[in-house]
């Protein structure tokens, strides 16, 4: 297991660069995770929820990263800048996010992230 912020930071960006958002959870994140989304501003708290609203979007959308860049970390704190492609399955609609996500590690977990795009 990744114990340092580089090390787990590192070790999201290739489970992101895989597609494999809810392995990410399973792997990195603490069973009390707070996850801070900006449209609307609205917080998620717990792993159970975050990985079903995950579950959830992956049943309903095919998606895909189209950039992930490498982490700037500071102490504990890591940012990425991320964008993606996503495509609703059932309308066909599609939509592309371009955001920077902020993450918090302590003990060994990504205990916080949040959210920041144009909405």
């Amino acid at each position: 297991m990744p114990s340092t912020t580089e090390e787990i930071a590192q070790k999201l960006v290739a489970y992101l660069g895989e597609n494999a958002n809810v392995a990410a959870i399973d792997a990195l994140y603490d069973d009390a995770i707070e996850t801070v989304e900006a449209d609307p501003v609205r917080t998620r708290s717990g792993k159970a929820t975050v990985r079903a609203s995950m579950q959830g979007f992956a049943d309903t959308h095919s998606f895909r990263y189209t950039h992930i860049s490498e982490p700037l970390v500071s102490g504990s704190n890591f940012a990425l800048h991320l964008r993606f492609e996503a495509t609703n399955t059932a309308s066909g609609q599609g939509f592309a996010v371009d955001e920077i996500g902020v993450y918090t590690v302590k003990e060994g977990h990504i205990v916080r992230e949040q959210f920041f795009y144009d909405v």
